[in-house]
């Protein structure tokens, strides 16, 4: 499975943020809404939680 760097942007009443994250993931939306969950859960603050950008970094080959 690929790999990839998703970097979300959020928001909250306590300010902005970008965060960024490295996933395996089966495509690029699986990554990015597990993104949005890890993010989500750990940073309850943000209640927007936006995708901003999502790079294949690796392609594991079989």
């Amino acid at each position: 499975m690929p790999r990839y760097h998703i970097v979300l942007e959020c928001r909250g009443p306590c300010g902005e943020a970008a965060l960024t994250y490295r996933l395996t993931a089966s495509s690029p939306q699986a990554a990015e809404f597990r993104a949005c969950q890890m993010a989500g859960d750990h940073y309850p603050e943000y209640r927007d939680i936006q995708v901003k950008r999502t790079e294949v970094t690796h392609e594991q080959s079989l």
